[in-house]
């Protein structure tokens, strides 16, 4: 396994004393794009082996990137790409002791998003994002705080989107949750949103962010929140549209995704096995997708995303099946 030790080109300045980024709260939502509504059916394309794995990994854009050794100063992030070749990247900020990687995501070209917080050796704490080039030369170190990431997307027009909360400044008492803040390639702040009533855990109806899931297509970003409601926005930032997905919250999910054809897929735990579901925009609800024979989603099968439109799913641990996407009849 190739170990790449990166230098950061951008500097860490002054990196847990910056004066609060201001944001602007909207709640405005308008009335979706068209998006075309197809059955969806898949056929089994090949199988991946790949060693297992402490943090449960993501596909985004072509890669898929697991985590190790979080919550020290120097986290691995794993990218794997297709054909299996590994780029291991040893993840270091200067002046931070610890780092808290809270969100990981992938772009089409091989770029790697990470989000999270960093903290100093006298435990001042700051939010971050960090963009890698696909060369892994280059490292752009967006300084966010008081805005700490909680997940992270590359849009398909370049722009970095993350959703997470704005830290009080005090005791975290008051913090500003579920927004969702977009960046452009330079990590300047191109918009900052709090989206309205966003739905939550039941325990803590308040925040919604916390082990959500951020994903981008090729026109659109989606979020599913931790209380299971999906919200798609425009590359722009305005919400699109606004859905109940099929559980009370994601803990009683097995993945989501969202292809590069808007194709939105979740797979639900029922009883001793698992049920892919998509969703039907136009019906507002969530319709079973056919999975025949050896296909057929085992009790531990878990969704980990789309490759453009090729789904990648854990079949066992350490063993992922990819399936082709092919068009049924309109529902």
């Amino acid at each position: 396994m190739l170990r790449v030790r990166q230098a950061i080109r951008c500097k860490w300045l002054r990196p847990f004393g910056l004066a609060a980024l201001a944001f602007t709260v909207a709640s405005f939502c308008v009335l979706p794009r068209a998006v075309a509504q197809r059955a969806l059916a898949f056929e089994h394309e090949r199988e991946m082996y790949v060693s297992s794995w402490h943090h449960l990994p993501v596909w985004s854009g072509r890669l898929l990137l697991r985590l190790e050794d979080n919550l020290t100063s120097g986290p691995l992030v794993d990218a794997v790409d297709r054909d299996l070749n590994h780029d291991a990247i040893s993840f270091e900020i200067p002046g931070a002791n610890l780092i808290n990687i809270r969100g990981l995501g992938g772009g089409a070209d091989g770029s790697i998003l990470v989000g999270g917080n960093a903290f100093s050796g006298d435990s001042r704490r700051a939010g971050f994002i960090a963009l890698i080039s696909p060369d892994r030369k280059r490292r752009t170190l967006i300084q966010t705080e008081p805005f700490r990431p909680e997940g992270v997307a590359l849009a398909a027009d370049g722009t970095i989107w993350a959703v997470g909360l704005v830290f009080d400044g005090k005791e975290g008492r008051q913090n500003t949750h579920n927004v969702i803040q977009r960046y452009d390639a330079s990590g300047k702040m191109l918009s900052s949103m709090q989206v309205p009533k966003a739905k939550a855990f039941p325990n803590d109806p308040l925040i919604a962010d916390a082990n959500s899931d951020l994903m981008a297509s090729k026109d659109r970003v989606g979020w599913l929140t931790n209380g299971c409601e999906y919200v798609e926005s425009s590359l722009d930032g305005t919400i699109l549209a606004r859905f109940d997905g099929p559980a009370e919250d994601v803990l009683d999910l097995r993945g989501v995704a969202l292809s590069d054809a808007n194709d939105v897929l979740v797979a639900k735990a029922i009883g001793d096995r698992t049920v892919f579901l998509t969703l039907d925009r136009a019906a507002r609800s969530w319709v079973p997708v056919p999975m025949r024979g050896r296909d057929r989603p085992g009790a531990q099968a878990r969704v980990f995303g789309f490759d453009g439109t090729t789904l990648v799913v854990e079949k066992e641990r350490g063993i992922l099946s990819r399936f082709k996407l092919a068009v049924g009849p309109g529902l």
